[in-house]
């Protein structure tokens, strides 16, 4: 194994970085590679400087110790009115309801969201792991899966901020509705 960082490992890193649906650790890429962790470890770090100086639409995001090229996220709705997103409206409003619930949402709460779907809803988010049950008590809690940050790039929190400022701006906009968002 060479310890040199060259271009075309770089671009290789990049490659598999773009290329993957969910985040990839350094170990994966040297393994993938052959090549020291320690040089895939800077040509992470390279291509992750070279986007953030280029500020275009694309970024080097890291999930703990692993990393992917994603879209950022205030470019998602361009990108998706050409490249629709895996799930439905209806699957995105339960998802949206979830993310700004403080602890979850009740079975309850859900079919008054998504009605007779609800369980064709729930049962394909939590086939993708973007949703997951926890029982409390008599009854079933739904939360964001471990799976949502990777599919969306974006952290829960984050996605929860702005559901919340969409709702805020919606309810303070000209046609005077708001939404009821909560459980």
């Amino acid at each position: 194994m060479s310890l040199d960082l060259d271009g075309e490992v770089i671009r290789k890193v990049e490659a598999i970085l773009y290329s993957s649906r969910s985040p990839v650790s350094i170990k994966l890429i040297s393994q993938i590679l052959s090549v020291d962790p320690l040089i895939v470890r800077r040509a992470v770090m390279d291509l992750r400087r070279d986007y953030e100086k280029r500020d275009g639409a694309l970024e080097v995001a890291s999930y703990g110790y692993k990393y992917r090229i994603q879209l950022k996220s205030q470019y998602f709705s361009e990108a998706y009115a050409v490249s629709p997103p895996d799930i439905s409206g209806s699957e995105m409003k339960v998802i949206a309801n979830i993310a700004i619930s403080e602890r979850g949402l009740s079975l309850t709460a859900i079919k008054k969201i998504a009605h007779q779907r609800t369980d064709q809803i729930l049962g394909h988010l939590e086939d993708m792991g973007l949703v997951r049950s926890v029982s409390r008590g008599n009854s079933r809690i739904y939360t964001l899966g471990r799976k949502f940050e990777s599919y969306f790039g974006i952290s829960k929190e984050e996605f929860a901020k702005r559901i919340r400022s969409e709702i805020a701006n919606k309810s303070s906009g000209d046609d005077g509705s708001a939404s009821n968002q909560q459980e």
